[in-house]
C-alpha cells in the first residue's frame, strides 16, 4: 500500500497552493481545551501537507516565483478554510484539498508532546502574542479610558515571511487587537504568567495575527526608559 505522500507524489501545483489531506486520529489526537475561533466563514483544521505549489502565476512571469520557506510536503499544518468554498480532488482514492498557501496559520514540529506553543510554530506571514493585564513595570502611559492602557502584548513567535526574526520572544509589542484572534491548544498550563509566586496567577490569552496588523514595539533604550517604534 502507497504511503500518504508517496500516493500524492504525481500531483504538481501551480501558484501559492497547498495539497493537503485529513489526518487520522493515530496520527494527532485533537486535545481537550483546543479553542480555535470558527465562523460560518472560517473553520480550523490540522491537515497533512501532500502537495507544495511551485511560486510561480501562469501568465505573470515578471512577478517572479515565491516561496513558502517554513511549509514542506509531509508537514502537518494548521489551516484556516472556508468549508462552503473547499474543493475536494480525489488522488489515488484519497480526497485532497487545495488551498492558498496564505491560510495555512502554524505548523507541529513535534506530535509526540502535547500541543503548545514550542510545538505550534507560525508559517508564513503569521504571528503568535500573548496580551496580558499591563502592570507600572510596563511603563505604558496612556489616557485612562483607552482599551490599550489595561493590556500589553508580548511577541511569542512569528513566520518567516514575516520579517520579525530579530525579535527576540518576549518582546513587547503594538498591535491591531481588533485584527487578532484569540485561540488556545489544550495546554493550560502555559496560559498562566509566574505560576510560582505567590496570590492568584495572572492569566494571559493567545492570539494569532497577521503581520500586517503588528504595529510597533517597545524597545528599552540604555537609559532604562521604554520608548517605542513603529515597525
Amino acid at each position: 500500500m502507497l504511503s500518504p505522500l508517496n500516493a500524492f507524489s504525481s500531483v504538481n501545483l501551480y501558484g501559492e497552493r497547498l495539497g493537503v489531506i485529513e489526518l487520522t486520529e493515530q496520527e494527532l489526537p485533537v486535545p481537550e481545551g483546543l479553542l480555535m475561533p470558527n465562523t460560518a466563514f472560517k473553520e480550523h483544521y490540522f491537515v497533512r501537507v501532500v502537495a507544495k505549489g511551485d511560486g510561480r502565476w501562469k501568465g505573470h512571469a515578471e512577478m517572479g516565483p515565491r516561496t513558502l520557506p517554513d511549509v514542506d510536503v509531509g508537514d502537518i499544518v494548521m489551516v484556516q478554510v472556508n468549508p462552503q468554498l473547499t474543493n475536494f480532488y480525489t488522488v489515488a482514492d484519497k480526497s485532497m484539498v487545495v488551498m492558498h498557501w496564505g491560510d495555512a496559520l502554524a505548523k507541529i514540529t513535534d506530535t509526540s508532546v502535547p500541543l503548545s506553543t514550542k510545538t505550534v510554530i507560525p508559517v508564513g506571514r503569521w504571528v503568535f502574542a500573548d496580551v496580558r493585564l499591563a502592570t507600572k513595570s510596563d511603563n505604558i502611559f496612556l489616557p485612562d479610558d483607552s482599551s490599550a492602557a489595561a493590556i500589553t502584548t508580548c511577541f511569542i513567535s512569528a513566520g518567516k515571511q514575516t520579517d520579525m526574526d530579530t525579535v527576540a520572544p518576549g518582546s513587547r509589542i503594538y498591535i491591531d487587537l481588533q485584527k487578532a484572534s484569540r485561540f488556545s491548544l489544550g495546554n493550560f498550563a502555559e496560559l498562566v504568567l509566574n505560576p510560582a509566586e505567590e496570590g492568584a496567577p495572572e492569566k494571559r490569552k493567545l492570539v494569532y495575527l497577521s503581520v500586517d496588523y503588528v504595529l510597533g514595539l517597545f524597545e528599552s533604550a540604555e537609559d532604562s526608559e521604554v520608548v517605542g517604534r513603529l515597525i
